[in-house]
């Protein structure tokens, strides 16, 4: 990947979620559910859709894949991520998540882990709107953090924040990704992540429902969001932004932080 190459990024998770996948004009292989990969307890089938996915991506000119799946599916009547999570066990999600990544890494398409901080045991859809978990911060470090701490030791390079609201975290019901707390004082200075961090996509309920794009945006990259995914309003996104640092309210080093940060990652990428 050349420093100035676009990323080029798709959801393809396979089972449920696999924008090409799925669509049989493209003839690629299918797989089901990640829960049944999970229960077979064979990592190398985890490995296995990772290398077949990632290789049929790379075939299609895409180098990023919002995939694997890194939530540990602690609440069974959590239909959002239900099927699409490796397991109820964080060791076991972990075994398998990491094993996925590798599979990705061999073709050389980039992984985004998520949903950080785990959305498999959340009540309410972000699609849809509001969904929270009343978990502590050491409940999560007992279980859902496990896989992304996991990753990070493992030298991930790029993590997908959600919009879930952890109120007995963050002290309110802001959005994962839009809060400082969890991206900036959590993910980065507790757990140690200094690589990509990447909003869910920001035209889900969980935002539009509460914020405008503009708003939205400036909050993501106060909150320290290095990638903002699909603003509802691009336009009003950018300029809400741009407005932001010539106002002071952003300041052109949280900018430049970002920006230095992509450009390590495609320079450590160069082929």
């Amino acid at each position: 990947m050349g420093l100035f190459v676009p990323f080029f990024s798709v959801d393809e998770e396979g089972g449920v979620v696999a924008r090409i996948g799925n669509n049989p004009n493209f003839g690629v292989d299918q797989f089901g559910p990640m829960w049944d990969i999970g229960q077979s307890q064979d990592s190398q089938q985890a490995y296995e859709v990772g290398k077949t996915i990632g290789t049929y991506l790379h075939d299609y000119g895409f180098n990023m894949d919002m995939a694997p799946d890194a939530d540990v599916l602690s609440n069974f009547n959590n239909t959002v991520i239900g099927t699409r999570s490796f397991g109820s066990d964080p060791q076991l999600v972990s075994q398998m998540v990491h094993a996925e990544v590798e599979g990705f890494q061999s073709t050389h398409v980039e992984p985004v882990i998520k949903h950080f901080p785990g959305h498999g045991g959340t009540l309410g859809d972000t699609h849809e709107g509001f969904a929270y978990t009343d978990k502590s911060l050491d409940q999560l470090k007992e279980c859902e953090l496990i896989p992304f701490q996991n990753e990070i030791n493992q030298d991930i390079q790029m993590i997908m924040v959600s919009h879930i609201s952890v109120p007995n975290v963050l002290g309110d019901n802001t959005p994962s990704s839009l809060s400082s707390v969890m991206v900036q004082d959590l993910l980065r200075d507790q757990i140690h992540f200094d690589g990509i961090v990447i909003t869910d996509g920001l035209d889900m309920g969980a935002i539009v429902n509460a914020y405008d794009s503009a708003t939205a945006a400036v909050m993501a990259i106060q909150a320290g969001d290095d990638i903002l995914l699909m603003p509802e309003n691009f336009s009003l996104a950018y300029q809400g932004g741009l407005d932001a640092v010539n106002q002071g309210v952003i300041s052109k080093d949280r900018i430049e932080t970002s920006v230095r940060r992509i450009l390590r990652y495609k320079y450590r990428n160069l082929v």
